[in-house]
């Protein structure tokens, strides 16, 4: 092989300057895509682009700064009174047409105005490629919100006449209210409970937890991970408010100092974008530019008392708070043995999970089924709606009259009493079946024979008394019953041992020893996965790659479903290195709760953040 080289490059060098030529080639093939790449990078161009132009207070307008001809750049953000510019994001695009090569990097900001009129934003100063450009000018109108509680409403919308703010409260940067109006509970009770957090515009708050109560003598109804907002004027300065309305029950009783808390991220305010710490790195908590902060309600002082058990009722089932109590039946006329239903509705507001109606019971005269029920809500929290209960009936006889009245007790926080509610009888008609063969009508018949009369009543042959000749029958084998469990053995047999197989070898397949295997198969794909997105710079890909890699490889440790694993989930088994890998869920769920895409640059970060966890577990198998 290595004489065949030989000749090969000895036969160039002695052809009459064939071997000149094509070096000469070659080097204008390698060297000409990079003077065309070094004349673009020295042509900086800078443009700015406001969509919409024109928008409503709440609203937002997108900003987009492109820069071509650079592949980062540093952009100083200019100061808008009555707007406020926040960074979203940014995404870089390559073209390489005839070994020419062009960048452009676009920078994402969100344009909000909270007062009605016409704005100027001044041009963004660009630094890249050691030049400094400036976009040009744009304007933006913000229009007057037709409606009273829109986001976004000056002062004067009438949202700080019903927020009550304390005198250490004002001009705060960020602060937390609890809003209870019941100061006096009983146990088992639910009332309304508004949370609200204050964000002052300009600011940037990023939420570690949702609110949370600093005592287990309470339960805590559902909260949105997108709570409402608007944005109001608190003597004069504008914040934004995250609105939580939910349900609050008490389940112990006690004096408490009742605190809502919450966790979250302050990043410092730098408004130079493109230069310190990566957006990456302030999610991941370095550099110093988040720093944590726990924000805490002032202090309201409940009391929950049990209930009396002096006059409760024997219907009451837990119910407390403020109830109607209504039933209807359909169809109100029918015939002996045909079904109808009975509804039965409460409705008014309080703990509705408590409230048990357990249907008409069964006797001689009905035939009766277990009720279903169903609950609308008519308000956020879940306090206030409709329970309805539906129970099937059958009517045995054509003597009845009416449903009964029905009953159901509750207990009043306002009197301190039980209260019993009983709906109003319904009246039915009912007729006797038409193709009934009991004699004098609809009336259910007796079944024994009326021996005194010699006649049978109902209507039947009388019983043979001399059976005649008897004889042996002839009944096969098969339908003997022992034959049955003789052939169900083997088949139930059979069954056992083929689910045992299966579940073994599920077992090792996933989990057990070299049924790693299949995890490490699903793992090394994600990587490679994972890998290919950030050579292709496709952001979108890279993020879900990223956590489907972690999800795989602590899901081959604790033998759990993939998708089960979560931020939340880390933070309670507590594995090793459970910081860095909190920190790298913060990251991925920062990323898919902004929208923003990476750069190069972050995810290059993220992927060795990534690659230094697994080594640190020892997976050093698997090559990131």
């Amino acid at each position: 092989m290595k004489d065949f080289l030989k000749i090969k490059r000895n036969s160039v060098k002695a052809g009459s300057g064939i071997g000149r030529d094509l070096r000469l080639i070659l080097a204008g093939l390698i060297f000409l895509p990079g003077m065309a790449v070094g004349a673009m990078a020295a042509e900086l161009k800078v443009s700015a682009l406001l969509d919409p132009a024109e928008i409503t207070q709440g609203q937002e307008a997108v900003l987009r700064i492109s820069v071509a001809g650079a592949s980062k750049a540093k952009l100083q953000v200019p100061e808008v009174e009555g707007l406020k510019i926040s960074y979203a994001g940014q995404n870089t695009s390559i073209q390489i047409v005839n070994f020419n090569r062009s960048d452009t990097v676009t920078y994402t900001f969100r344009v909000t105005g909270f007062k009605p009129g016409n704005y100027t934003i001044p041009a963004f100063s660009v630094e890249a490629e050691g030049m400094n450009k400036q976009t040009q000018e744009l304007a933006l109108t913000i229009l007057k919100s037709s409606g009273p509680d829109t986001a976004g409403e000056p002062v004067g919308s009438g949202k700080e006449e019903k927020i009550k703010v304390e005198p250490q409260e004002i001009n705060q940067t960020y602060f937390l209210q609890m809003d209870l109006k019941d100061e006096r509970l009983y146990v088992g009770q639910m009332v309304p409970v508004t949370f609200r957090l204050f964000i002052r515009v300009g600011y940037e708050f990023g939420p570690k937890s949702l609110p949370e109560l600093n005592s287990e003598a309470f339960i805590l109804g559902t909260l949105s991970n997108r709570p409402q907002q608007y944005q109001v004027s608190l003597n004069g300065t504008p914040y934004h408010v995250l609105i939580w309305n939910t349900a609050m029950t008490a389940v112990k009783a006690g004096d408490y100092d009742l605190e809502l808390s919450q966790k979250g991220e302050v990043p410092d305010r730098d408004r130079v974008i493109g230069g310190g710490s990566s957006l990456f790195e302030q999610l991941m908590n370095r550099g110093g530019q988040v720093k944590p902060v726990e924000l805490k309600s002032k202090a309201m002082k409940v009391s929950v008392m049990p209930l009396p058990q002096e006059n409760k009722p024997k219907s009451f089932s837990g119910a407390i708070g403020s109830f109607t109590f209504v039933g209807q039946a359909s169809p109100v006329e029918l015939t002996a043995g045909d079904p109808m239903e009975l509804t039965v509705a409460i409705e008014g507001s309080g703990n509705f999970d408590r409230i048990d109606w357990p249907g008409m019971e069964q006797n001689r005269f009905w035939r009766s089924y277990p009720p279903n029920s169903s609950f609308k809500a008519t308000d956020e929290a879940g306090i206030e709606g409709r329970k309805t209960y539906k129970q099937a009936l059958i009517p045995l006889v054509s003597e009845i009259k009416e449903i009964p009245m029905q009953e159901f007790s509750y207990f009043d926080p306002v009197t301190g009493q039980y209260k019993i509610l009983r709906s109003d009888p319904l009246a039915l008609a009912i007729r006797a079946a038409a193709d009934s063969a009991f004699p004098g009508g609809g009336g259910l018949p007796s079944l024994v024979p009326d021996v005194t009369s010699g006649q049978d009543t109902l209507g039947l042959l009388p019983n043979r008394l001399n059976p005649g000749r008897t004889g042996q029958s002839v009944q096969p084998w098969t339908s003997e019953s022992w034959f049955h469990v003789a052939l169900a053995v083997p088949v139930l047999l059979f069954l056992g041992i083929g689910a045992s197989v299966l579940f073994v070898y599920a077992r090792r397949r996933w989990w057990g020893g070299d049924g790693g295997r299949e995890m490490d198969r699903l793992l090394a794909r994600e990587i490679q996965v994972m890998q290919s997105s950030l050579q292709q710079a496709d952001s979108d890909t890279f993020v879900k790659s990223a956590r489907r890699v972690l999800q795989q490889a602590l899901a081959r440790e604790w033998q759990c479903p993939p998708d089960s694993v979560t931020r939340h989930e880390v933070r309670q088994r507590q594995p090793g290195g459970v910081q860095d890998l909190e920190n790298l869920f913060a990251a991925l769920d920062a990323v898919d709760y902004s929208g923003a895409s990476l750069s190069g640059e972050e995810m290059n970060d993220l992927h060795g953040g990534i690659q230094s966890w697994l080594l640190s577990r020892g997976e050093g198998g698997f090559r990131v």
